[in-house]
């Protein structure tokens, strides 16, 4: 959780998630489930037979971080970490 002033604006994400959703439908998702997101830069890193590795580059004004979260375990996918961050007053 951020300071009370401070603002999320962009993170990179390292995803491990199955092959469906695709990474289209993957990216929808949490654009259209998370509060504060408004870009998302997908890319698939490895694929293995039953998963793919992702790099997610999510952008917003006051991205919800915790729902974030949330979204992408709900999706059948687990966040491995949070490579990059900014945050902004």
């Amino acid at each position: 959780m951020t300071g009370k002033h401070s603002k999320i604006r962009y993170l990179t994400l390292d995803i491990l998630k199955p092959h469906f959703p695709d990474i289209v439908d993957f990216s929808s998702m949490i654009m259209e489930k998370v509060t504060g997101v408004s870009k998302i830069r997908t890319e698939i890193t490895e694929i293995d037979q039953d998963t793919e590795s992702i790099r997610m580059e999510v952008y917003g004004d006051n991205i919800d971080i915790d729902n974030l979260k949330k979204v992408i375990k709900e999706l059948g996918a687990s966040l491995h970490s949070i490579d990059e961050v900014i945050v902004e007053h």
